[in-house]
């Protein structure tokens, strides 16, 4: 199976509200020296920071998992993590990547059509491109099925 095939399997368009495990800052976390429970954001709030992007610094700023479960443990995650979502970056590391503008399009046209969000990442410049994409699911993956999914949807952003 091809990844293109792999992903078209489980890609649909956005019909309901999805709520996804989320934090503050590359700190805060369930685990270590000194957890916290982690928070959980909302498709409407992650619509929300793209049309506002966070004005803070990166280590400070909010971050979210494509994952329901409540932890930023990565057995957990792979064991019992409920995935709704393919995320992905296209940064110019190899070759400089097409505008934002044109990136949501362009993917949905390799996925056969399917809804891709995509919106700049904070270090974009004009000169160099940098773009996060969010690319719903038709039903939610476990956490081995999401590792291969997210494994393929990277393969074809490289490519």
């Amino acid at each position: 199976m091809t990844a293109a095939q792999l992903i078209d399997q489980n890609v649909t368009p956005m019909t309901a509200e999805c709520y996804f495990a989320s934090g503050f800052g590359k700190y805060h976390s369930d685990g270590g020296k000194y957890p916290r429970p982690l928070i959980t954001a909302s498709m409407a709030n992650i619509l929300a920071m793209m049309e506002a992007p966070q004005q803070c610094a990166k280590d400070d700023c909010q971050w979210i998992m494509p994952s329901t479960l409540l932890t930023r443990d990565k057995p957990s995650q792979l064991k019992d993590g409920v995935f709704l979502t393919l995320w992905g970056d296209l940064d110019g590391k190899t070759t400089a990547p097409p505008a934002t503008a044109d990136v949501a399009g362009i993917v949905s046209g390799l996925l056969g059509g399917r809804e891709v969000l995509a919106f700049s990442s904070a270090s974009a410049t004009e000169g160099k491109q940098k773009a996060r994409l969010i690319v719903p699911l038709a039903a939610p993956v476990d956490g081995v099925t999401y590792q291969r999914m997210a494994r393929a949807f990277n393969d074809l952003l490289a490519d």
